[in-house]
């Protein structure tokens, strides 16, 4: 099974981040993902619901980040990781995937890369 880890930096979109990693896990079985999220302070619960979730390291931003700052700290972080993963996908938490989306997407890289 392919192993990514995505990489994501939230404030406050708690309903649009549960949704965007459920469309990523759900809709796309052959994968294995892990994540690591860069929360900026959230006050609608994001941050509790990240860190309720096993699959997710979450770094806490000061509040002053914004997405820039928010996915530098992410990266910073997966840095440290990343070559565990097959792949490395960074992505917006307001995304909802369709179904085989990322699936798809490693099949073309693949196919792609044993075709050179």
């Amino acid at each position: 099974m392919v192993k990514i880890l995505g990489i994501f930096t939230c404030y406050n979109r708690k309903n649009k981040t549960q949704k965007c990693i459920r469309s990523l896990i759900d809709k796309n079985k052959n994968i294995n993902f892990s994540f690591v999220a860069c929360d900026d302070r959230s006050t609608d619960g994001s941050y509790e619901f990240l860190i309720s979730c096993s699959s997710i390291k979450v770094i806490r931003g000061s509040g002053n980040l914004f997405y820039t700052g928010g996915m530098i700290k992410a990266i910073e972080e997966a840095q440290k990781i990343a070559a565990a993963f097959d792949y490395v996908l960074l992505f917006n938490d307001d995304v909802e995937f369709d179904n085989n989306a990322i699936d798809h997407l490693v099949q073309q890289i693949e196919t792609y890369r044993d075709s050179n």
